[in-house]
């Protein structure tokens, strides 16, 4: 009898795996429009996304990130794009990296979620919860949506030490601090910002351990944070300096990032309108605030903490949708505590408790809907066949292209042009400055003395430019070494009036 429960109980989690699986397939395929076999011809928004299926390939290639190719991103999201193109050779593969990774969310969302509310529950709310992911999802392929199961892990390991520790037993997992430095250590090697939910939350449990004088477990969770940290970031540091581009990669990665973090800003009005998408945070401190008022204070003030600090962090950054995805993980948590808190009080708590829950979970369809309807239009739209409108940005680009002769396409660039251009014409960027390239020059000085300099030196036989009258190279490079041989006006994706110009090397 007990080994026929056994075997049943193995199959039900067989079958829970493959819902899990399931799930994390329906939700890539459907809104990771610039992946997804379900949008073969969606080229129209795809910027940061396409660039890093451009890093990735080309570093699979044997060109090295920051030496040849330039992003202000970390070298983990163009190694997850290359493992991508490895498995392969096109963009799939990095489909399915991301369906992994979506399938690990659905699962420790449920295993969060499961510890207060009944199985088959948990189950449900996991499987419907990803997909309010696309409240900030912007087409797939992005830096936090890798960053989502690690930060999805990490609340899980932090919220099963809080319902356990006692100023008794305050002691802390070392093996949760081994991952806390992991995720650390990704967000060094991507964007640092995206750390900040986690990194507080560890200060909370330094604090904690050292009120309650728990030396030595503190002392092994430093260590297994330190190592985490560094298993993620060594082998980065080893592997650009034996390509003697230690410099490169401290800029890309670190330096240039702190130009870009002082010269963003963002308006009250944006602010607000990214409520919906951020609603996480918003639900995580009023959690907080609850749990305050149940005498639970630690933890009601270590949610207040990571709520408000990933708010302020998001308040002085630039308003792209997607930096709002590190929200998302709070969601399950509030779930997890207020369903908790639902549960055990029959007072104005449970009352407040059940509005917030409420109030978040409609806020958060909302947004998703939202998205959702935006999605039908693009599969619509992109779906069955080539958009042949002549006022579609992208298709005139590609058009436009075609001016440049077969034999000099060995060294193009494009200036300020969509990055899907390279992967669909097939072209290695001839300068490792190839996007961006005025939008990452107003934040930085030495970035722009580097971007001519690199033009000078390659000099590149054709230059696709789009846009922007007054570029970072015009003067020096444009004016000096090149002739406009194509013109021709359009509209980019927004639908402003936008030049496109082919400049030829004068040889």
């Amino acid at each position: 009898m007990g080994l026929y429960m056994k075997k049943v109980d193995a199959k039900k989690e067989i079958i829970k795996y493959i819902l899990f699986l399931i799930v994390g397939v329906l939700m890539v395929v459907f809104y990771s429009a610039t992946t997804s076999p379900l949008y073969p011809y969606f080229r129209f928004w795809d910027w940061d996304n396409a660039l890093f299926l451009v890093m990735g390939k080309e570093w699979l290639k044997g060109n090295i990130p920051y030496r040849d190719l330039f992003d202000q991103k970390g070298p983990a999201i163009f190694f997850v794009n290359m493992i991508g193109y490895l498995l392969t050779n096109n963009r799939i593969g990095v489909f399915i990296i991301q369906v992994f990774s979506a399938f690990v969310s659905v699962l420790f969302i449920y295993k969060v979620l499961v510890r207060s509310i009944e199985d088959k529950l948990a189950i449900i709310c996991a499987c419907l919860s990803i997909f309010l992911l696309s409240g900030s999802y912007q087409y797939g392929n992005l830096v936090e949506e890798y960053f989502i199961p690690f930060q999805i892990i990490c609340f899980y390991f932090i919220s099963d030490w809080l319902s356990r520790k006692t100023k008794e037993m305050p002691e802390h997992n070392p093996l949760y601090a081994l991952f806390y430095g992991i995720t650390f250590g990704f967000c060094v090697m991507s964007r640092l910002t995206n750390a900040i939910s986690v990194c507080i939350a560890v200060l909370f449990i330094i604090i904690y351990l050292y009120i309650n004088r728990a030396w030595i477990n503190l002392l092994k969770n430093a260590i297994t944070f330190i190592l985490g940290t560094a298993i993620v970031i060594v082998p980065f540091m080893i592997y650009f300096a034996i390509k003697n581009s230690t410099y490169d990669f401290w800029y890309g990665t670190i330096l240039y990032n702190i130009s870009y973090a002082l010269g963003s800003s963002n308006t009250l009005g944006e602010f607000i309108r990214a409520v919906p998408r951020q609603i996480g945070s918003y639900a995580l401190i009023g959690t907080g605030l609850l749990l305050i008022i149940k005498k639970r204070h630690f933890d009601g003030f270590m949610y207040m903490a990571v709520g408000l600090g990933t708010q302020l962090m998001l308040f002085n950054l630039q308003n792209y949708p997607h930096y709002s995805m590190i929200t998302f993980p709070f969601i399950p948590i509030v779930v997890y505590e207020l369903m908790r808190l639902i549960d055990k009080n029959k007072d104005l708590i449970r009352i407040a408790g059940i509005m917030l829950l409420i109030g978040t979970i409609v806020l958060a369809c909302y947004k998703a809907g939202r998205e959702t309807i935006v999605y039908v239009h693009i599969f619509k739209t992109y779906s069955v066949a080539r958009i042949e409108e002549d006022n579609n940005p992208y298709k005139q680009l590609c058009d436009f292209f075609e001016n440049i002769p077969e034999d000099e396409r060995d060294s193009v660039v494009a200036y300020n042009a969509c990055p899907s251009i390279y992967l669909d014409k097939d072209i290695t960027p001839a300068c490792k400055f190839f996007a961006y390239q005025d939008w990452q020059a107003e934040f930085s000085s030495e970035y722009t003395k580097m971007l001519n300099e690199e033009f000078l030196l390659k000099r590149p036989k054709w230059i696709l430019f789009s846009g922007n009258e007054d570029p970072a190279i015009k003067e020096e490079v444009l004016d000096k070494y090149y002739e406009a041989r194509f013109t021709e006006m359009g509209n980019d994706a927004a639908g402003n009036n936008k030049g496109l110009i082919l400049y030829r090397r004068i040889d």
